[in-house]
């Protein structure tokens, strides 16, 4: 998801993005493996699209590069909460067809990224 932001700007991705982590939520044997799957790549989406941290973190030191894993780990929660739904929304579904899962993908998706964006720590950047 990363590519479809600036740069390199491959926006067509958008479409497609995210069909791998809902394969691989789909296929998670219990919660704990779905929040990881969440938070794994939750938290390398952000550290690369937060990217632009690290150039100020290089007059700050260490602490810098702290605040940047630590940014981008705190916002991988927040798709960790969302891999959360969607495993419950797709557990225990075996009739269903590929297109009866898009609707509870989406709804997770938007409900995540509106919490995501609540409070002072609130982001909308990502």
């Amino acid at each position: 998801m990363a590519l479809t932001f600036p740069e390199p700007g491959w926006n067509d991705l958008a479409w497609v993005c995210l069909v791998p982590l809902g394969v691989a939520l789909s296929k998670a044997a219990n919660a704990r493996r779905a929040a990881g799957i969440g938070i794994l790549c939750g938290t390398l989406f952000f550290g690369i699209v937060l990217r632009w941290i690290s150039a100020t973190a290089q007059w700050v030191g260490p602490p810098g590069y702290l605040g940047w894993a630590a940014l981008s780990v705190y916002q991988g929660l927040f798709i960790g909460l969302f891999a959360l739904m969607v495993w419950a929304a797709y557990r225990g579904e075996a009739g269903r067809t590929p297109l009866a899962r898009i609707l509870p993908f989406a709804a997770a998706f938007t409900a995540a990224e509106w919490i995501r964006n609540l409070g002072p720590w609130g982001m909308t950047a990502g």
